[in-house]
Formats: C-alpha cells, sequence, structure tokens
C-alpha cells in the first residue's frame, strides 16, 4: 500500500479536490430553489418549442420564408434560379446556404438556425437580469415571459432572422454588462477588456 502512495504525485489530488469541488458546485446549485425554478422555466421553454418545432416542422413556408430558403438553396446548388430580394438581403441565407452543404434538411435547419437560439434566449433574459439585478425573482419572472410570449414562440418556428438577431442582440447585452460594467470575466473564462 506504501507504494501506492510514493508514485502517486501532487497533482492525482489536485485533480480529484477539482472533481470534487465541482460536484459540490453542483450539488449547491441545485439546492438553491430560484435554480431549481429557473430549472423548471427552461424545461417548459424546450417543450413548447419542440411541441410547436414538431407541429410546424413540414408546413409550407410564408413568402417570406421561401424567399430566405430559395437564395440559399441557390447558393448551395440544391436547386431553384432565384435571386434574393432587397428587403432579405443578409448573411441569413449563406449560413443556411452552409447548413444545407452539410447534408442537412430544412426540419434540421430549423432546428438549429432557430429552435436553439430560441432557447438559449430564456437563458440569456435570465442571466441578464442576475447580472444587473440582485433580485433573482427578475430573471425568474423575465426568463418566464420569454418562454411563454407568443411572438417568440411564433418566430421561433418560422425562417427569419427575427429569434437569431434576438439571440445575438442578447448574448451582446450579456457579454457587455458581464464584461464592460461588473468587469467580470465574461463567461468565466474570457478577460473583461474584450467586452
Amino acid at each position: 500500500m506504501e507504494i501506492l502512495y510514493k508514485n502517486l504525485k501532487p497533482e492525482h489530488f489536485e485533480k480529484d479536490k477539482k472533481e470534487d469541488n465541482s460536484k459540490q458546485k453542483i450539488k449547491n446549485w441545485f439546492k438553491d430553489k430560484y435554480n431549481l425554478t429557473f430549472l423548471g422555466i427552461l424545461l417548459l421553454a424546450i417543450a413548447i418549442r419542440i411541441y410547436y418545432f414538431i407541429l410546424t416542422a413540414h408546413q409550407p413556408l410564408w413568402w417570406d420564408e421561401s424567399d430566405y430558403l430559395a437564395y440559399a438553396k441557390n447558393l448551395a446548388n440544391i436547386g431553384g434560379d432565384w435571386i434574393v430580394t432587397a428587403q432579405h438581403n443578409s448573411l441569413y441565407p449563406f449560413i443556411i446556404a452552409g447548413l444545407f452543404l452539410l447534408g442537412l434538411g430544412e426540419p434540421a435547419v430549423k432546428f438549429f438556425i432557430q429552435i436553439i437560439p430560441s432557447i438559449l434566449s430564456v437563458w440569456l433574459v435570465y442571466a441578464i437580469c442576475n447580472e444587473i439585478y440582485n433580485d433573482k425573482r427578475i430573471g425568474l419572472i423575465a426568463s418566464f415571459l420569454m418562454a411563454i410570449f407568443w411572438v417568440v414562440l411564433f418566430n421561433s418556428m418560422r425562417f427569419h432572422i427575427d429569434i437569431p438577431g434576438l439571440f445575438l442582440g442578447l448574448l451582446a447585452i450579456y457579454v457587455f454588462w458581464q464584461g464592460y460594467e461588473n468587469k467580470k470575466k465574461i463567461f468565466g473564462k474570457i478577460n473583461s477588456n474584450l467586452a
């Protein structure tokens, strides 16, 4: 037994301490009633979005959605000869075309481009409110409203720049507030000077 302890280096013990510390942080996070409430709100947001995604995954597209997708398919050489209109000329069709080139179909592209940013927007609203205010209840109310707000749900199910734009806008606010205003490391890793 002594031979085993002699061969162990201090790094082995530090790694175990880090793992124990991480497990303890997770346990402490679940003990907080506000965190559990937020987890429930996030699960509700996911359930609502998945439900409507299943309902609308193969529905016919509206004209403005078709404008984005027809141009994206043209860029990806999938078919058609469409030039995007001036109202919808953005980076969005190029991103969709890139996903089409990876072999994803329309429902999968909608899931990655619309549904995931919509879910992450609920989390960002909660995180922004927690950064700005010292009361987690404000974050819970705001994230709950974001989870069930019909305009967000409606636009999450359509090929539009609204939800990705909302997500990127909220991300910019979060990065600004955490890095510039509070002088904290952004996401706990990035230097606050880069905010």
